[in-house]
C-alpha cells in the first residue's frame, strides 16, 4: 500500500482539528532553510524537483494543530470553516496568477496541503447570555477581523506534493506571524494577512512577473 498516497487522500478532507502541535515531521523541519529572497519564509525543495514545472495546483486540506498547553482547543465547525475558507481564498488568489487551480489530482498537478500549527488559543470571551450569534464569529470569508478566537501563537507549515506520485516537491514554514498594529493580542486576521504577504512575495520570486 502506498501510505503517502493514502495520507494525501485523507488530507483532501476539508477540515480536521488535532491535538498535536506540528504538521511537518521532525526530519522534514530539519530540511528547511531560510529563503534569502523572502524574509520570514523557510522552505525546502526536493532534489530533482521544480514546482515551476507544474502548471496546475489542487488545494487540499488546511489543518489545525493545537499545542498541548493551549488554554482552549474549542473551535466549532462554523468557526473553523470560515477560517479555512479565508486562508484558502488567500492561496487561491495568489496561485491563480501563475497556475491553474483545479479540483482533482492529475498529471502536471501539485497538491498543496497547509496547516496552522502550534496553536495556542486563549479562552474565548463569552457573548451576551453566554452565546454569540454565528454571523459575528468572523465578518466574512475574506476577512477575519471579527473573529472572537484570540491567539497566543501560531505557525504556518505546508507541503506541495506531486498529486499523482505523492512525492514531496516543496515544504515550507512561517514561524513568525506578523502583527499589523500595536494591539496586544495576535489575531486570525494577522494569520491571514501574513499568509497573503508571504505567498505573494514567494510566488512572485518563484514564478516571476
Amino acid at each position: 500500500m502506498n501510505y503517502k498516497l493514502l495520507a494525501t487522500a485523507l488530507l483532501l478532507i476539508p477540515f480536521s482539528a488535532l491535538a498535536e502541535d506540528s504538521f511537518l515531521e521532525a526530519h522534514e523541519v530539519a530540511l528547511l532553510a531560510p529563503d534569502a529572497n523572502v524574509p520570514g519564509l523557510e522552505n525546502y525543495t526536493a532534489d530533482g524537483k521544480d514546482p515551476t514545472q507544474y502548471s496546475k495546483v489542487v488545494l487540499g486540506s488546511i489543518t489545525f494543530f493545537f499545542a498541548d498547553d493551549s488554554k482552549t482547543k474549542d473551535m466549532d465547525a462554523k468557526e473553523s470553516t470560515q477560517i479555512t475558507d479565508a486562508l484558502k481564498g488567500v492561496l487561491t488568489d495568489n496561485l491563480k496568477k501563475y497556475v491553474e487551480i483545479v479540483d482533482q489530482p492529475g498529471p502536471d498537478t501539485l497538491l498543496l496541503n497547509m496547516a496552522v500549527t502550534q496553536i495556542k488559543m486563549k479562552n474565548k470571551k463569552r457573548g451576551l447570555l453566554g452565546w454569540t450569534p454565528i454571523g459575528l464569529v468572523v465578518t466574512s470569508a475574506g476577512n477575519l477581523t471579527g473573529s472572537r478566537l484570540v491567539l497566543d501563537k501560531a505557525v504556518l507549515q505546508g507541503e506541495m506534493l506531486d498529486s499523482q506520485s505523492g512525492d514531496i516537491v516543496t515544504l515550507f514554514q512561517v514561524s513568525q506571524i506578523e502583527q499589523l498594529d500595536d494591539k496586544k493580542q495576535l489575531t486570525w486576521e494577522d494569520v491571514r494577512l501574513t499568509l497573503n504577504d508571504l505567498a505573494n512575495r514567494a510566488l512572485k520570486n518563484r514564478f516571476g512577473e
